[in-house]
């Protein structure tokens, strides 16, 4: 029961705010498992840091091949820039 409660009081979002590197958030719009305004929270937390590229009609696993490539396309955008 430790773990739980611990993780009960965590404060994820001041948590992540302490991550000085860049961040890449990627959220399906009709995610139900994790709401949008998660990453939304995390934008705010991370400021000029993050970026926020939203999947238009994916859920939560992007369970489909349109939603994994858009996906990967992004996450290897993101890599380049950063690695440049």
């Amino acid at each position: 029961m430790d773990f739980i409660d611990d993780v009960l009081k965590l404060n994820i979002y001041e948590k992540a705010a302490a991550y000085n590197k860049s961040v890449l958030l990627l959220h399906g719009d009709k995610d139900i498992t994790v709401p949008l305004n998660a990453s939304e929270k995390y934008l705010d937390k991370y400021e000029t840091k993050a970026v926020l590229h939203v999947v238009e009609g994916a859920d939560h696993t992007f369970k489909n091949k349109k939603w994994e490539d858009e996906v990967i396309e992004y996450t290897l955008g993101f890599f380049e820039g950063e690695f440049r």
